[in-house]
């Protein structure tokens, strides 16, 4: 059942955590989600806060999925502490990055909020490469990279793909990227770089997995490292496709 924004255990999720907040702030932030066209929040997700699901919790902020006069759209509130000042860098990048089909898109923001696409798909981290087989999981590959090739050409750096698990969404297998609270547009983007190293290099469960699923256990560390060496120090198509053919043309495929 729908929690209305003006409920208390509506403001918990609003103003948390509560105890950081005052009353004038948490009837603010109520105000200008309704103004946003934000009417109610629709309990759903993994974690809680008071006695309300939803969708995620970090250190920054929390977010809910909501009604809204756009339809069932994902809210990212500032959390009370949080050390940011704003979210409305964020939205401005995620604005850049949804124009590419990289991110959610935005639709209404401020200070303290986010409205923005739910997307409903599997975090990359809960992904088993397996059970896509070997054609699925190449075509996986080459769209994570495609899109961190894109991320890099429009010049924004995520800031986190080196932790892809959490920072990935796949809705079937398209991949979108999540989280911009550390994004720059100031920084050289290292996107493309930093996803395939944690996809293909550094050890993990989800990296080892891909490459066994992909047929690249064959394939070594350094020629995977000396081919982003080259795309880092030229990144352009010509180095791209030189990465895709020797990840995607590999002989144990």
């Amino acid at each position: 059942m729908a929690v209305r924004l003006d409920s208390p255990d509506a403001l918990e999720v609003i103003c948390f955590p509560l105890h950081s907040a005052t009353i004038s702030e948490c009837r603010r932030r109520m105000e200008e989600l309704v103004k946003a066209g934000v009417r109610a929040i629709v309990p759903r997700g993994r974690s809680m806060v008071g006695g309300v699901r939803v969708l995620g919790k970090g250190h920054a902020s929390v977010v809910f999925l909501a009604d809204t006069v756009f339809g069932l759209k994902a809210v990212k509130v500032r959390r009370t502490d949080s050390k940011r000042m704003s979210l409305v860098g964020e939205a401005e990048l995620l604005s850049l990055a949804s124009r590419h089909r990289l991110a959610p898109r935005p639709y209404a923001w401020g200070r303290d909020f986010i409205v923005m696409d739910y997307l409903e798909g599997t975090l990359l981290g809960d992904v088993d490469p397996q059970r896509l087989g070997g054609s699925g999981a190449r075509k996986l590959l080459a769209a994570l990279l495609g899109k961190a090739y894109v991320l890099d050409l429009i010049g924004v750096d995520h800031g986190e793909l080196s932790r892809p698990h959490r920072h990935v969404m796949l809705v079937g297998l398209e991949p979108f990227f999540l989280d911009f609270e550390s994004a720059s547009t100031s920084r050289r983007p290292n996107n493309l770089t930093s996803l395939a190293s944690a996809l293909l290099v550094k050890p993990s469960r989800l990296s080892s997995s891909l490459r066994r699923a992909a047929g690249l256990e064959g394939l070594g560390v350094d020629e995977i490292v000396e081919a982003l060496r080259a795309y880092k120090k030229n990144p352009g198509p010509s180095s791209l496709r030189n990465l895709l053919l020797l990840l995607l043309s590999h002989p144990n495929q």
